[in-house]
């Protein structure tokens, strides 16, 4: 399930902001005035973090770091520089602190 993105736009400034809201209006899944907007932390690198978890207890990580050509962009229209991939199953203590708090 999901779009993969298809609905996300990227705004700049003010203008291509009211540019987005009038274009996502007309979309053909009708959003009308169902939609959000965040912001857009820039830059090219995502990390991202798989556990396998047994009653609260984590067992293994899997930790990839993703790099792509562009600082600002959506997946899937974005080209990942495959080269600088980066997979671990390491997992900084501070941040393996924030995972067991959420699988308690």
């Amino acid at each position: 399930l999901g779009d993969h993105g298809s609905t996300v736009r990227v705004a700049r400034n003010k203008q291509e902001l009211k540019d987005a809201i009038k274009e996502l209006k007309l979309h053909s899944r009708g959003f009308g005035d169902a939609w959000l907007v965040q912001e857009c932390c820039l830059g090219p690198v995502e990390y991202s973090c798989s556990l396998v978890v047994r009653d609260g207890d984590i067992l293994d990580v899997a930790r990839t770091r993703y790099t792509y050509a562009a600082a600002a962009y959506v997946w899937p229209r974005v080209e990942e520089r495959k080269d600088l991939r980066v997979v671990d199953s390491t997992l900084p203590p501070e941040h393996r602190a924030v995972a067991e708090a959420l699988v308690e």
